[in-house]
C-alpha cells in the first residue's frame, strides 16, 4: 500500500481475528522509509486474547517508531523505549504516555477512545515527529476509529472469523463498505452536531430545529415537509424500525456524523432504498482497501483466492491479504 502523502490511517475490522495486527505489522515492515506513530482505541498486541484465550499475533515495531499507550502495558513488551511526554488522559491501565522505540521489539497498545483524547495524542506526537504516519488501531470490532474525522484514510479488515459462509461474509463486507463510503452531504452550513436536528426542504436556506422530545418528535415532524433528519449518535435498526410505520418516512435524507454511525443490515438498507431515503454523512471516510484474513483461529478457513475473487467482483476497491505472503495481495498495489 503506497503511503506517500498520507498523514493518518485507521485500521478497522468487522470483528475479532480479522487480521488487523498482521496488517499493521506488514505496513511497518514494508514501509521502512516512513516513521510511524501508533495508538489503539482498545487494547491490542497482547500475546493471548483475554476474552477467547486464543493466541494472537503481537505488534512488532522497528526502532524509531512512536507509540501512545497506557503506562501499565509497558511491562508487557520487550522494546526499549524513552518516554517523550505524559498526557492527562487516564485509562483503566493507567495514564497514556507517548514513547519512542529505541530498539526493535514487541509492544502492547492501549490508548484513548474519546475523539478529543485521540486528537490530543496526535497533536503531541506531531511536536516530536511532524511527518509521522499516525495509525489508529481499531481493536476488537471498533470501526468507529475510522469515523469522526479522526483519520485521513482507513483500511477495513474482514475474514472467516466474521462468517465461515463465503456468501454471507461477502454480503456483510459489501454492506460495511457501502456504509463506510457514504457520500458527504450537500448541507451548505455548519450546525451543532451534538443534538438531533430537522431540516426543511431545499437545504438552503437551512432552517434547523431541535425536537423538544428528542427522537420521539422526529416521527411527528415527518409530516411537515422535512427534507433531512440528522442524528448525532448511532442510527440503529431499532430507531429506524420506530420510524417505518410513518407514511411520511420516505423521500428524505438521513444524516449522521460519518458512516460508522449507521448500524444497519442489508435488508433494512433495501427497505430504505425502496422508500427513496438517502444516507449521507458530515465527515466522509476515505476507504483505501479491504484486507482479508481467510483463517479463523477458532478453526476453519476459506480459500483465500476464492474469497479475494468474490470480493473483487462486488467491490470497487483493492483487495489485500493480511497474511505474510504477497501473492495477489501485495500491500504496495494500492
Amino acid at each position: 500500500m503506497h503511503l506517500e502523502g498520507l498523514s493518518s490511517l485507521a485500521i478497522i475490522g468487522l470483528g475479532k481475528n480479522t487480521g488487523k495486527t498482521t496488517l499493521l505489522n506488514r505496513l511497518l515492515r514494508e514501509n521502512p522509509e516512513r516513521t510511524f506513530a501508533l495508538t489503539s482505541i482498545g487494547r491490542d498486541g497482547e500475546e493471548t486474547d483475554e476474552v477467547t484465550g486464543t493466541k494472537k499475533p503481537r505488534i512488532y515495531i522497528p526502532r524509531g517508531t512512536l507509540f501512545a499507550t497506557a503506562s501499565e502495558t509497558l511491562r508487557a513488551g520487550d522494546v526499549t523505549a524513552e518516554i517523550l511526554a505524559a498526557t492527562p488522559i487516564t485509562t483503566a491501565l493507567g495514564p497514556v504516555v507517548i514513547l519512542r522505540a529505541l530498539s526493535d521489539g514487541f509492544v502492547e497498545l492501549a490508548g484513548p477512545s474519546r475523539t478529543a483524547d485521540l486528537t490530543l495524542v496526535e497533536k503531541k506526537i506531531r511536536t516530536f515527529e511532524p511527518q509521522a504516519l499516525f495509525v489508529i488501531d481499531g481493536a476488537v470490532s471498533r470501526i468507529s476509529a475510522a469515523g469522526r474525522g479522526l483519520a485521513e484514510a482507513a483500511v477495513l479488515c474482514t475474514g472467516t472469523a466474521v462468517s465461515r459462509n463465503l456468501e454471507e461474509l461477502v454480503r456483510k463486507t459489501q454492506t460495511a463498505v457501502h456504509l463506510l463510503t457514504l457520500p458527504k452531504t450537500e448541507l451548505p452550513e455548519p450546525f451543532p452536531e451534538n443534538r438531533p436536528a430537522l431540516f426543511r426542504r431545499a437545504w438552503s436556506p437551512v432552517e434547523v430545529s431541535t425536537p423538544a422530545g428528542g427522537y420521539d418528535a422526529v416521527r411527528d415532524a415527518l409530516a411537515k415537509g422535512i427534507h433531512g433528519v440528522y442524528f448525532p449518535g448511532a442510527v440503529t435498526e431499532g430507531l429506524i424500525t420506530e420510524l417505518l410505520p410513518s407514511p411520511h418516512f420516505r423521500e428524505l435524507t438521513l444524516l449522521a456524523t460519518d458512516g460508522t454511525r449507521f448500524l444497519l443490515r442489508e435488508r433494512l438498507l433495501e427497505i430504505l432504498g425502496g422508500r427513496s431515503i438517502r444516507l449521507e454523512v458530515l465527515h466522509p471516510i476515505r476507504l483505501l482497501a479491504v484486507a482479508v484474513n481467510p483463517k479463523d483461529p477458532r478453526g476453519g478457513s476459506l480459500p483465500e483466492e476464492t474469497l479475494r475473487r468474490r470480493l473483487e467482483e462486488v467491490l470497487d476497491l483493492p483487495i489485500l491479504s493480511t497474511q505474510d505472503n504477497t501473492r495477489g495481495g501485495d500491500l504496495h498495489e494500492v
